[in-house]
C-alpha cells in the first residue's frame, strides 16, 4: 500500500512538473513574439528622442545617451503643416468609420433577420468580394471617381469606404447571437423592422461595433495608396501623404525627425484603441459563438 501511494506521489510529482515547465515555455514564447512584434514601435520611438550623430553608429545604439526630444518634435510641428494633415486623416476616417457602422451593422440584421429571396447568394456575392485586391479595383474606382469630379477632393477619399464586406460579415456574425425572443417580442407589440434594429438589436453591438470600428479606423488612418491617388492639393493631404512629403524633402539623412512624426501619427490610433479595448477582444469572440 505504501508503495502504491509513493508511485502516485512521485507521478503526481512528475505531472505537476511537466505542467510547470511547458506553462514556462509558453510563457518564454509569449515574451519573445511581443519584444519581436514591439521591437519596431520602441525603436522608432528611441529613434525620435536621438539627435542626429547617434543614427548611425556600429554598433546600434539601443537607448541614447543624448536627447533631442524637444528639437525633433518642435521641428515637426514648426516646419509642416501636420495639424492641418491631422485634421484631414481624422474626419476621412471619422466619417468613413461611422458610415462603416451604420452601413454593416443594419446589413447583418437585414441578412439574418429579414427573409429575402435570395438574400444567402447575395451575401456570398458581397463576401466574394474580399477576395479581390485593392490594385485590380484601384484604376475603375479612380475613372469613376474623376467621371464624377471627385479627384483632389476629401469626399473621394471616404465615398468609396462607406460600406466594408468584412463589416457585414462580422455584424451578421454577431446578430446570430442576438436572443430571437427579444425580437419576436417587438413585432408583436407592434414594433416596426427599423424600430427593432435601433432600439434592441443596436443596443446589444456594442462589442463588436468597437471592434469593428477600430478595424475601420486603423484601416482609414493608415490609408496611402488610395489618397496619394486621388490628392494632388497639398492642403488636402493626409497624414501618410504629409509624412512622406516630409521625408522626400529634408532627405533620408533626418530620421530622427521622420520618426518624430510618425510617432505622432500614431497617437490618435493608440487612443482609439485605449477607448475601445475593454470591448475590442470581446467583440471578435462573440462572433464565432454560432453558425
Amino acid at each position: 500500500m505504501a508503495s502504491i501511494a509513493l508511485q502516485a506521489t512521485r507521478r503526481s510529482t512528475r505531472v505537476s512538473s511537466q505542467r510547470l515547465g511547458l506553462g514556462a515555455l509558453k510563457a518564454a514564447l509569449w515574451v519573445a513574439l511581443a519584444v519581436v512584434m514591439l521591437f519596431p514601435t520602441y525603436w522608432g520611438l528611441i529613434t525620435s528622442f536621438k539627435p542626429p550623430h547617434e543614427l548611425n553608429t556600429d554598433p546600434p545604439i539601443f537607448w541614447p545617451q543624448q536627447w533631442s526630444i524637444v528639437e525633433n518634435y518642435s521641428f515637426v510641428l514648426t516646419q509642416i503643416p501636420i495639424a492641418r494633415y491631422y485634421l484631414n486623416s481624422f474626419y476621412v476616417a471619422a466619417v468613413s468609420t461611422l458610415a462603416v457602422l451604420f452601413t454593416s451593422s443594419l446589413a447583418g440584421y437585414i441578412f439574418e433577420e429579414i427573409d429575402l429571396k435570395g438574400k444567402e447568394y447575395l451575401f456570398m456575392g458581397i463576401i466574394a468580394t474580399m477576395m479581390v485586391p485593392f490594385p485590380v479595383r484601384m484604376i475603375p474606382l479612380y475613372i469613376i471617381f474623376r467621371d464624377l469630379h471627385l479627384v483632389n477632393t476629401l469626399a473621394g477619399l471616404y465615398l468609396g469606404a462607406l460600406t466594408s464586406a468584412y463589416g457585414i460579415f462580422l455584424m451578421r456574425q454577431f446578430m446570430k447571437t442576438v436572443p430571437r425572443e427579444l425580437l419576436d417580442a417587438a413585432r408583436i407589440d407592434g414594433a416596426g423592422e427599423f424600430s427593432i434594429f435601433a432600439r434592441i438589436a443596436m443596443p446589444l453591438c456594442t462589442a463588436p461595433l468597437a471592434a469593428l470600428g477600430i478595424f475601420h479606423f486603423m484601416y482609414e488612418w493608415d490609408q496611402f495608396v488610395w489618397p496619394l491617388l486621388m490628392i494632388d492639393d497639398g492642403d488636402l493631404r493626409t497624414l501618410p501623404l504629409g509624412l512622406v512629403a516630409f521625408r522626400t524633402g529634408f532627405g533620408v539623412q533626418d530620421w530622427h525627425k521622420i520618426m518624430a512624426g510618425a510617432m505622432m501619427g500614431m497617437i490618435p490610433v493608440i487612443i482609439v484603441y485605449l477607448l475601445g479595448q475593454r470591448h475590442f477582444v470581446r467583440g471578435i469572440t462573440l462572433t464565432g459563438l454560432k453558425s
